[in-house]
């Protein structure tokens, strides 16, 4: 929400969508948040926002809809040191290179040349 809400503040896009000019105030963060969690809690309206919003990218074909990635981090909780469950925790350089695995895999299929990351990696640096 802070960062939104930040580049609310700066972004002509942002400004523009919410029909904000320059020169007016943007709304506080909190603001956001609190009517996020006392408006949506108990409800699925956000959840049909984005499958409505993947239903249209899937009629546009800007997806097709038969592969899902997702990026996330997998930490062991340190909240209760008397009660634990063993987890695995992956690899993240494993998952690294099966993830530019399938990047450079599914370029190929598209017949588009595979990224070195190594020289990507560099590059951003």
């Amino acid at each position: 929400m802070r960062k939104t809400c930040d580049k609310i503040k700066v972004d002509a896009e942002y400004r523009w969508f919410l029909r904000i000019p320059f020169g007016h105030d943007t709304p506080h963060f909190s603001t956001l948040s609190k009517n996020y969690e006392r408006r949506f809690k108990d409800s699925n309206v956000l959840e049909n926002i984005f499958i409505n919003i993947v239903q249209q990218a899937i009629k546009y074909n800007l997806v097709d809809g038969t592969i899902f990635y997702t990026d996330s981090t997998h930490k062991k909780a340190n909240a209760n040191k008397n009660k634990s469950e063993d987890m695995i925790i992956t690899n993240i350089k494993k998952r690294r290179t099966w993830l530019e695995d399938e990047i450079n895999s599914e370029r190929v299929k598209q017949g588009r040349k595979p990224y070195d990351i190594k020289i990507l990696l560099r590059k951003s640096t």
